[in-house]
């Protein structure tokens, strides 16, 4: 089950931005590792037009990021247990990971691409998500060095998944703010993402409150 085609052009020129970035970026500067392990309270919401079903729940994690000059890797998983909110539907354990390939083609700015996996696994059943996101970043600094706020927007460009409806699209979004205190980072973020299915008959919303702590920037 593919998201619409004409999402199919809006996967290449991010991905060739990210990956033919002139040999001279790349030397400005020598690589550099972040890593971070993170906790997350998840809310996940489901929409069709007979019923509405929520999930909470607690779900740990970690990020990593390797930098080298304007070209980044960055890489996460998160996993844990979601709880009903609305009667009728049962607990799942929540799965998700993620790689971006990107750029920094000017300060603050960010340019990336990658495949991103999701699962809701119970005692009989495992749905699975798998998509390429398109995403646009951009952080600075807030009047200090040691204080950032930062913000970015995605959108799928192509994906499965193991329902019965196809999947249409879908778009989120991350706003967090990022304290610095000598080699530690620590940061506090809220993020939104919305996918659609059939004739958007079918909604499912996840949001995230996570804090995180490490070293570098992950």
């Amino acid at each position: 089950m593919r998201c619409r085609r004409g999402f199919g052009a809006a996967f290449v020129l991010p991905l060739v931005a990210a990956v033919t970035v002139p040999p001279v970026a790349a030397a400005q500067g020598g690589p550099r590792v972040g890593v971070s392990a993170s906790g997350a309270e998840v809310l996940v919401r489901s929409v069709t037009p007979s019923a509405t079903g929520s999930l909470r729940g607690i779900v740990l994690g970690g990020r990593g990021r390797f930098t080298w000059g304007r070209i980044f890797f960055r890489a996460g998983y998160d996993q844990g247990t979601l709880r009903p909110t609305t009667p009728g539907i049962g607990k799942r354990d929540f799965v998700e990971a993620f790689a971006l390939l990107g750029t920094n083609p000017i300060a603050g700015l960010r340019v990336a691409v990658g495949p991103y996996a999701r699962a809701y696994v119970t005692d009989s059943t495992t749905q699975r998500w798998i998509y390429w996101e398109v995403r646009l970043g951009y952080e600075t600094a807030l009047g200090a060095p040691w204080a950032h706020a930062y913000g970015s927007v995605w959108g799928i460009v192509a994906g499965t998944v193991n329902v019965a409806e196809a999947m249409t699209g879908g778009r989120g979004g991350t706003a967090g703010i990022r304290t610095l205190l000598g080699p530690l980072a620590l940061d506090l973020s809220y993020a939104i993402d919305e996918s659609r299915f059939g004739t958007s008959v079918r909604r499912e919303t996840v949001q995230a409150i996570r804090l995180a702590v490490g070293m570098g920037v992950p």
